[in-house]
């Protein structure tokens, strides 16, 4: 019997993690829309590596950031060449493995019911395939501490020293990652002193202390090089910290500050539950994490857990939500990127209080019914109920974040605006007609050195005309051969000009293209002049 319920989980999680893989992979490279300048950043890292050189463990791109996850990259670079799929497939490989990496830890301490379900939750929710369908590096760093933790406790469960061994190396890797990680480093330390006091089992207290112990000969390497470059790792906190905003700074004296602070602490741990902002900088900004309806079930799952805090199980949910939140409570960009960390253990407050919700509703139409008066027919109501209920709000959740994220968001300014959508089109203009030219660019987002163009269209000429980025913005023509004109953003509004200097048609060896998007907006505009 118990053999053949092992089964059963086994093939339901291949199936779900089947369906996140193809959710992850679908139309991969035009979705999102364009290519973000941080990811060709990333990629061209990546490529770096995969042309055989070492480039450390830390990166000076993107303000800076660890190298660990470029390593990966570099491998599906070298094997698939630089391109949007290849930085994106890491990514969404890594994004994969999230999802049954949650299972395996969240099976450890529930249900199969809940670690189904949160899982499940991770794989379909609309966050969470934006930052495993992009070239973003927090996947990885939520990865490995999913994994990290999995080994923790199947190590208390066998008395297995090779899992504690191998969770505290992943744990320490975890510095590779991201850095975020340092804060779930410090929940997990937290987590694992407290059992140490706590609990009963010296054998247990064993197992942890080495897994603790391990992780930092794992992170050893990275926490040497922080040691030895602590201003630049502090510059780059600095740059995106909450109390370096004049919201926190000029707050009037403690008290004020205090207030500011706490402000923000709420506006992480209950704003993202029903609102965000509309932002430029991931695109995920104006859908919240969970929307009122999830997070409802999430703050029904923290009611009915909080009085069983005495067990591992509970801590562990309890300081993995804390301390995955506070990365977003303490940088003022990109916030809904650094809360990823705390998603797995949110979601499994929210398939707790679902799964509280059905049992209840369950228990209370027995009672007025009057069904099932025999203990095993309740019981077998119960679960049906359950497994049902349960089913149900995950094809709704799935239907309504996949038709979400694949038809609304990729047609919305903010995804196409955050990345690059209308330089990407231009860029493939370019590569099919930019052979042998210099281009004159006209952009008032990008740069024509922006990263993105370096990645996608490498060992181009040109020069940026622009007035945003040291150009004189005249369409002056100063190099003979064939030319380029590119205008993107405000700096269409010359597309008539450009073609009453340069009139079209063969004879006059000029061709105009305009790009426009399906609501009719210009994309950009470009002529080919040969003379």
């Amino acid at each position: 019997m118990a053999s053949r319920s092992l089964l059963r989980e086994a093939i339901l999680l291949t199936g779900l993690t089947a369906v996140a893989l193809a959710l992850r992979l679908y139309r991969l490279e035009a979705i999102p829309p364009g290519f973000h300048g941080d990811e060709a950043a990333f990629g061209m890292e990546a490529a770096r590596i995969a042309r055989g050189e070492w480039i450390g463990i830390w990166t000076g791109v993107t303000l800076g950031h660890p190298t660990g996850h470029l390593y990966w990259t570099a491998l599906l670079v070298k094997v698939f060449g630089p391109s949007v799929f290849s930085v994106r497939l890491a990514m969404a490989l890594v994004g994969t493995l999230t999802v049954p990496a949650a299972y395996l830890l969240l099976r450890q301490l529930f249900s199969f019911r809940v670690a189904f379900t949160a899982s499940a939750f991770i794989a379909f929710s609309f966050w969470h395939l934006v930052y495993s369908r992009a070239g973003w590096t927090i996947a990885p760093a939520v990865l490995l501490l999913l994994l990290s933790l999995a080994c923790l406790f199947r190590s208390w469960q066998r008395g297995s020293w090779p899992f504690a061994i191998a969770g505290g190396i992943l744990l320490g890797l975890g510095f590779y990652t991201h850095k975020n990680f340092p804060f779930y480093y410090a929940g997990v330390w937290a987590f694992g002193l407290a059992r140490i006091v706590l609990d009963r089992s010296v054998a247990r207290r064993q197992l942890t202390g080495v897994f603790l112990l391990l992780s930092v000969v794992a992170a050893a390497p990275f926490l040497d090089f922080l040691a030895g470059n602590y201003g630049l790792f502090l510059q780059r906190l600095k740059l995106e910290s909450f109390f370096e905003q004049p919201f926190f700074q000029n707050a009037p004296g403690v008290l004020g500050k205090a207030g500011a602070t706490m402000l923000r602490v709420l506006e992480v741990l209950f704003l993202f539950h029903f609102w965000t902002p509309v932002d430029y900088v991931d695109g995920t900004g104006g859908r919240p994490l969970m929307g009122v309806v999830l997070s409802a079930f999430f703050w029904l799952g923290l009611v009915v857990t909080a009085r069983r805090l005495k067990e591992p199980a509970y801590q562990l949910l309890a300081i993995g939500w804390l301390a995955g939140s506070l990365p977003p409570m303490l940088a003022v960009t990109g916030e809904q990127r650094r809360l990823l960390g705390a998603m797995p253990f949110m979601m499994a407050y929210a398939a707790l209080g679902l799964e509280a919700a059905i049992l209840w509703g369950t228990r209370l139409a027995i009672k007025l019914k009057g069904w099932a008066r025999e203990r095993q027919g309740r019981e077998r109501l119960l679960r049906a109920s359950a497994n049902v209920g349960l089913t149900l709000f995950l094809l709704s959740f799935a239907i309504t974040n996949a038709s979400y994220y694949f038809v609304s968001w990729p047609a919305s300014y903010q995804a196409k605006l955050t990345y690059a959508f209308d330089l990407v089109k231009a860029i493939e203009y370019l590569k099919a007609h930019g052979s042998g030219a210099y281009v004159y660019f006209y952009a008032d987002r990008w740069s024509f050195n922006y990263e993105t163009r370096q990645f996608l269209l490498p060992g181009l000429p040109g020069e940026d005309r622009s007035t945003q980025f040291g150009g004189d913005g005249t369409l002056e023509r100063r190099h003979s051969g064939k030319v380029v004109y590119v205008l993107l953003g405000e700096y269409t509004r010359l597309a008539d000009d450009l073609r009453a200097l340069y009139p079209e048609g063969p004879d006059e060896g000029n061709d105009f293209y305009e790009a426009r998007d399906t609501d009719g907006r210009a994309i950009f505009a470009a002529l080919v002049s040969f003379r």
